[in-house]
């Protein structure tokens, strides 16, 4: 049987309750609630099984401000429409391309630029970024106004499942 432990950073808070949790979503249910009353901070619940042979240990869930970490991030950057070899490139590092369009501004359209979306998975949205200009290399100076948000749209997990399935 799987117990579960609370962690907010390194400390480990599950003594809070008082007794061993055994249901993943009411360890869950805590590890948000703390969470919300610890701004910043990250709180993850971990899965402890025990088996004659040893035990393991896995994250369920990881909160922040009491929301759900993302894994998966939409990054967006304006700059001339990629190459097939930028996305062979992208591809390559596990990013989903999403897409592309131009984007208006005083007077029309910005000619020759489009507002791209790609998928990544990574530990924050920063790295998420870096990732996408890692791949892009030197082509990543070419592109401007980059943004990142949470993508825990359940599309973008299941357009990066298909992707990762061919």
């Amino acid at each position: 049987m799987d117990t579960y432990r609370i962690y907010s950073g390194s400390e480990e808070v599950t003594n809070v309750t008082g007794y061993p949790l055994e249901d993943e979503d009411e360890a869950k249910r805590l590890a948000q609630e703390i969470s919300a009353g610890q701004p910043g901070s990250t709180v993850t619940v971990n899965s402890v099984s025990s088996q004659p042979a040893g035990g393991w240990t896995r994250t369920v869930a990881t909160y922040i401000d009491g929301k759900p970490r993302p894994w998966v991030w939409k990054v967006t950057f304006l700059g001339p429409m990629p190459n097939l070899d930028d996305n062979l490139r992208l591809n390559e590092k596990g990013i989903s391309y999403m897409g592309g369009h131009s984007e208006p501004m005083p007077g029309g359209v910005r000619a020759g630029l489009s507002r791209h979306e790609l998928a990544v998975e990574a530990e924050s949205g920063d790295e998420a970024v870096q990732k996408v200009r890692d791949a892009l290399g030197g082509q990543a100076f070419q592109y401007s106004n980059w943004t990142h948000e949470p993508g825990d749209d359940e599309s973008v997990r299941y357009r990066l499942e298909d992707q990762a399935g061919e």
